[in-house]
């Protein structure tokens, strides 16, 4: 497996990018004052297939050889991730914040696999501006939904009318990642800027520091697609979080970012994010007018 979130001229609210890493899905909320509704082509952003490492090699390898001293952390945390998405029933729960000076965007993501169905939602509310969507993957391709009368506890509307199909090759070149794929940031040799990893009562904790140009090629597709930018959103920070087990079992994933987007000046933001990874789920794929109780 290699390389296996209308016009206005209100000045505070325009523009708003909401995503989560569940299924991969990273988070960022962007505001500005928007002035155009037409957006930028996400498929003009190309991701280079070299900064990522060989997936398929390193756990290969691991599977020889389980010892972490001959690992980077980095590795240890890719792996961490590799290894969950070879579990066939498993899900996720996101929360975060995204903080635009006066505006502070709460999020909201779930993620779902049974055997090869999988399923994601991101949600984000404030009084300012709300935005909700879910997509849905067979082995077929992957359907998206836009969700409408979102609310503060992470509810939606969601209706079949406003469903968009997409092939896996479609859907990744205007999200980033397809649903299997759990981390949409890009791990590498070549994007790791600094590492460390501690050990506390047999769990392991990765602390990571990403080029912030580099690390986020898919991460801006999905930005551009759910935000329609007219511009990339510019990153200066990104700092992610790995928490697993003494078996590389992955419990927890945070992220610290920050980031910038070009809309009539400039607009600044920073977000965070902590996501809860489960093993063993009983959790089924939601109906699409099911809601999740977060």
């Amino acid at each position: 497996m290699k390389n296996k979130v209308k016009a206005s001229t209100i000045v505070i609210t325009g523009i708003v990018t909401t995503v989560a890493i569940s299924a991969g899905l990273a988070v960022g909320i962007i505001f500005g004052k928007v002035m155009s509704s037409k957006g930028g082509n996400p498929e003009d952003i190309i991701v280079d297939p070299g900064l990522e490492d060989d997936y398929e090699a390193l756990m290969n390898r691991y599977k020889e050889d389980s010892t972490k001293s001959n690992y980077r952390p980095y590795e240890l945390a890719n792996i961490s991730w590799l290894k969950f998405a070879e579990l066939e029933h498993t899900h996720t729960v996101t929360h975060g914040m995204v903080d635009a000076g006066m505006i502070k965007q709460k999020i909201f993501a779930h993620d779902v696999r049974v055997g090869n169905m999988f399923f994601t939602e991101s949600l984000s509310y404030s009084d300012i501006k709300k935005c909700g969507v879910r997509f849905f993957q067979d082995p077929n391709g992957v359907d998206t939904y836009f969700g409408s009368n979102i609310k503060s506890d992470g509810t939606a509307s969601w209706s079949e009318d406003n469903k968009e199909p997409n092939t896996f090759a479609e859907h990744e070149n205007k999200w980033g990642k397809t649903l299997d794929r759990p981390i949409i940031y890009i791990i590498s040799s070549q994007t790791v800027t600094g590492e460390t990893m501690t050990e506390s009562d047999g769990n392991y904790v990765i602390d990571l520091d990403l080029d912030p140009i580099k690390s986020v090629q898919r991460y801006k597709k999905q930005m551009i697609s759910i935000s329609h930018l007219e511009e990339e959103p510019d990153f200066s920070r990104v700092h992610i979080r790995f928490t697993f087990d003494g078996d590389l079992n992955l419990n927890k994933f945070e992220v610290e970012e920050a980031y910038t987007v070009h809309v009539v000046g400039t607009n600044k933001s920073t977000a965070t994010l902590t996501q809860e990874f489960y093993r063993e789920s009983d959790e089924q794929i939601p109906d699409l007018h099911e809601n999740y109780n977060y």
